[in-house]
Protein backbone atom coordinates (compact mmCIF):
# COMPACT_ATOMS: atom_id res chain seq x y z
CA UNK A 1 0.00 0.00 0.00
CA UNK A 2 2.64 2.23 0.82
CA UNK A 3 4.43 1.59 -2.24
CA UNK A 4 1.04 2.46 -4.01
CA UNK A 5 0.74 5.91 -2.22
CA UNK A 6 4.67 6.87 -3.15
CA UNK A 7 4.12 6.17 -6.93
CA UNK A 8 0.78 8.08 -6.82
CA UNK A 9 2.34 10.90 -5.11
CA UNK A 10 5.36 11.04 -7.71
CA UNK A 11 3.02 10.72 -10.51
CA UNK A 12 1.15 14.06 -9.23
CA UNK A 13 4.20 15.61 -8.87
CA UNK A 14 4.50 14.46 -13.02
CA UNK A 15 1.17 15.89 -13.68
CA UNK A 16 1.21 19.03 -11.66
CA UNK A 17 4.85 19.97 -13.56
CA UNK A 18 3.00 19.26 -16.77
CA UNK A 19 0.08 21.49 -16.34
CA UNK A 20 2.04 24.24 -14.66
CA UNK A 21 1.07 27.00 -17.05
CA UNK A 22 -2.50 26.53 -16.45
CA UNK A 23 -4.42 29.22 -14.51
CA UNK A 24 -5.94 26.62 -12.09
CA UNK A 25 -2.29 24.93 -11.37
CA UNK A 26 -0.57 28.58 -11.84
CA UNK A 27 -3.21 30.58 -9.12
CA UNK A 28 -2.65 27.66 -6.74
CA UNK A 29 1.28 28.21 -6.38
CA UNK A 30 2.53 25.20 -8.42
CA UNK A 31 6.08 25.70 -6.63
CA UNK A 32 4.25 24.90 -3.41
CA UNK A 33 1.88 22.45 -4.82
CA UNK A 34 5.55 20.03 -5.51
CA UNK A 35 6.84 21.09 -2.06
CA UNK A 36 3.69 19.69 -0.72
CA UNK A 37 3.86 16.70 -2.80
CA UNK A 38 7.62 16.15 -2.02
CA UNK A 39 7.16 16.33 1.38
CA UNK A 40 4.47 13.98 1.34
CA UNK A 41 7.13 11.37 -0.52
CA UNK A 42 9.57 12.10 1.97
CA UNK A 43 6.74 10.65 4.57
CA UNK A 44 5.91 7.94 2.73
CA UNK A 45 9.24 7.08 2.19
CA UNK A 46 9.95 7.42 6.09
CA UNK A 47 7.36 4.52 6.58
CA UNK A 48 8.78 2.73 4.22
CA UNK A 49 12.37 2.46 5.44
CA UNK A 50 10.85 2.11 9.09
CA UNK A 51 9.80 -1.52 7.53
CA UNK A 52 13.52 -2.38 7.88
CA UNK A 53 13.64 -2.34 12.22
CA UNK A 54 17.02 -1.11 13.36
CA UNK A 55 18.84 1.61 15.32
CA UNK A 56 19.93 2.83 11.98
CA UNK A 57 16.42 2.86 9.88
CA UNK A 58 14.47 4.26 13.43
CA UNK A 59 16.20 7.99 13.25
CA UNK A 60 16.51 7.68 9.50
CA UNK A 61 12.89 7.48 9.16
CA UNK A 62 11.86 9.58 11.93
CA UNK A 63 13.89 12.33 10.16
CA UNK A 64 12.28 11.71 7.05
CA UNK A 65 8.70 11.48 8.66
CA UNK A 66 9.21 14.69 10.29
CA UNK A 67 10.80 16.41 7.56
CA UNK A 68 8.06 15.88 5.32
CA UNK A 69 5.56 16.78 7.44
CA UNK A 70 7.18 20.38 7.88
CA UNK A 71 7.39 20.80 4.34
CA UNK A 72 3.67 19.67 3.49
CA UNK A 73 2.09 21.70 6.47
CA UNK A 74 4.41 24.59 6.25
CA UNK A 75 3.92 24.75 2.96
CA UNK A 76 -0.02 24.76 3.26
CA UNK A 77 0.47 26.53 6.50
CA UNK A 78 2.00 29.60 4.59
CA UNK A 79 -0.20 29.43 1.84
CA UNK A 80 -3.27 29.90 3.87
CA UNK A 81 -1.54 32.87 6.00
CA UNK A 82 -0.56 34.90 2.48
CA UNK A 83 -4.45 34.41 1.63
CA UNK A 84 -5.05 35.30 5.14
CA UNK A 85 -3.03 38.32 4.88
CA UNK A 86 -4.84 39.48 1.08
CA UNK A 87 -8.56 39.28 2.36
CA UNK A 88 -8.03 40.62 6.43
CA UNK A 89 -4.99 43.42 5.70
CA UNK A 90 -6.84 46.72 4.60
CA UNK A 91 -4.16 48.06 2.91
CA UNK A 92 -2.99 44.66 0.39
CA UNK A 93 -7.15 45.18 -0.51
CA UNK A 94 -6.77 48.60 -2.22
CA UNK A 95 -5.10 48.25 -5.20
CA UNK A 96 -2.70 50.86 -5.08
CA UNK A 97 -1.10 50.17 -1.82
CA UNK A 98 -1.28 46.23 -2.27
CA UNK A 99 1.88 44.74 -0.75
CA UNK A 100 2.48 41.47 -2.68
CA UNK A 101 3.85 38.38 -0.91
CA UNK A 102 5.65 36.45 -3.43
CA UNK A 103 6.71 32.90 -3.38
CA UNK A 104 10.24 33.69 -2.59
CA UNK A 105 9.10 35.21 0.30
CA UNK A 106 6.99 32.31 1.64
CA UNK A 107 9.92 30.30 0.68
CA UNK A 108 12.50 31.81 2.93
CA UNK A 109 9.74 31.23 5.83
CA UNK A 110 9.71 27.89 4.78
CA UNK A 111 13.38 27.25 4.94
CA UNK A 112 13.29 28.51 8.94
CA UNK A 113 10.11 26.63 9.80
CA UNK A 114 12.01 23.32 7.96
CA UNK A 115 15.06 24.50 9.86
CA UNK A 116 13.34 24.41 13.46
CA UNK A 117 12.41 21.15 12.38
CA UNK A 118 15.84 20.25 11.82
CA UNK A 119 17.35 21.89 14.94
CA UNK A 120 14.79 19.66 16.87
CA UNK A 121 15.58 16.63 15.18
CA UNK A 122 19.61 17.17 16.03
CA UNK A 123 18.48 17.86 19.76
CA UNK A 124 16.80 14.78 19.75
CA UNK A 125 18.96 12.26 17.79
CA UNK A 126 22.02 13.47 19.80
CA UNK A 127 20.31 13.82 23.20
CA UNK A 128 18.61 10.10 22.42
CA UNK A 129 21.91 8.92 21.51
CA UNK A 130 23.16 9.99 24.91
CA UNK A 131 20.56 8.42 26.83
CA UNK A 132 20.91 5.02 25.34
CA UNK A 133 25.02 5.66 26.35
CA UNK A 134 24.52 6.45 29.60
CA UNK A 135 21.99 4.04 30.28
CA UNK A 136 24.40 1.25 28.83
CA UNK A 137 27.28 2.57 31.14
CA UNK A 138 25.10 2.49 34.25
CA UNK A 139 24.04 -1.30 32.68
CA UNK A 140 27.39 -2.17 32.31
CA UNK A 141 28.71 -1.28 35.54
CA UNK A 142 25.42 -2.57 37.35
CA UNK A 143 25.88 -6.06 35.93
CA UNK A 144 22.63 -5.80 33.99
CA UNK A 145 23.20 -5.53 30.44
CA UNK A 146 20.38 -6.38 28.23
CA UNK A 147 18.42 -7.19 31.34
CA UNK A 148 14.52 -7.01 30.13
CA UNK A 149 12.27 -4.96 32.96
CA UNK A 150 9.78 -7.61 34.88
CA UNK A 151 6.34 -7.64 34.60
CA UNK A 152 4.14 -5.63 37.01
CA UNK A 153 1.87 -8.60 38.02
CA UNK A 154 -1.08 -6.85 40.13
Amino acid sequence: VNGIAMVSIALLVVFVLRKREESAIRSASWQFLVVIVCGALLAYTGLFVSSVPNSYTCVISVWLVEIGFSLSYGSILLKSWRIEQIFSNKTMSKPRKRKRLKNQDLAIYLIILVALFVLFLIFATVSSSIGESIGEIIGERDGKTNAKPKALVY
